[in-house]
């Protein structure tokens, strides 16, 4: 299936879910434009091992497809700019748990959190931002309380699996896993390995001194790692005034 393109050409960027004709269950939550909630299943038929990892969101197309059905697609929001379809994606990523995005949704900083947690951010004093001066070249790590929920706890919930150079990751003397801005864990990675058919690699490691720990965890991030647009949950401490 596709859209005619007259209609595609009506569009503008929307914002679509897919679901799974033999369950109902929503899998999948995406943005784009003219025929991208369609080419999820080509790309699902041509992908190779050896490309990267085989994504669940691709096995799951790859199994409704062997069954001579199709993904259903729901458009829930169209004729937007870019900007807007992001943020309205990443509103239905938070909404429905349970789907395989690979990544969060845009601007997570900014994404579903308990009112408690809105105000504690919100109303945190100055004083309690923490001083990343002395800690250039670490890494800070976004997640969230769901990822933190599935997978156990927040060591695992920040040690992989990320799209980072291995041998600048092997130089982070601490990773810093933050939620929502604040800072819920200090990790220190003793090595970092590739994660087997992906891209990516993951760390093993301990928690960070209590010392390091004591100084940081319940601590807001500096503004300047919170910009919207930031859409990488994975960045390195700068020294104070370099370029982000």
């Amino acid at each position: 299936m596709k859209f005619p393109k007259e209609v595609s050409d009506k569009l503008g960027y929307y914002v679509y879910r897919l679901i799974d004709p033999r369950n109902g269950r929503t899998f999948y939550v995406g943005k784009g434009k003219e025929n991208r909630a369609f080419d999820h299943a080509k790309a699902a038929l041509k992908f190779t091992d050896d490309e990267d990892e085989i994504s669940e969101k691709f096995a799951i197309i790859r199994d409704i497809l062997s069954e001579n059905l199709e993904p259903l697609v729901v458009i829930h929001r169209h004729g937007m700019d870019e900007p807007t379809a992001m943020e309205v994606e990443a509103a239905l990523i938070d909404a429905y748990k349970g789907i395989v995005n690979v990544q969060d949704g845009w601007h997570t900083d900014f994404g579903m959190t308990g009112a408690q947690q809105i105000i504690k951010r919100y109303s945190t004093a100055k004083e309690n931002v923490a001083d990343f001066s002395a800690y250039t070249g670490s890494l800070i790590i976004k997640t969230t309380e769901e990822i933190i929920e599935d997978r156990g706890s927040v060591y695992e919930a920040v040690r992989s699996c990320w799209r980072l150079s291995k041998s600048e990751a092997k130089k982070a003397k601490y990773v810093f896993a933050v939620v929502n801005g604040i800072i819920k864990g200090v990790f220190e990675p003793k090595d970092w390995e590739n994660v087997a058919c992906t891209k990516r690699i993951a760390f093993t490691g301990t928690e960070a001194p209590k010392k390091v720990s004591q100084e940081f965890v319940g601590k807001r991030i500096p503004e300047q790692y919170m910009k919207r647009g930031a859409v990488n949950p994975t960045m390195y401490i700068k020294a104070e005034g370099a370029e982000k």
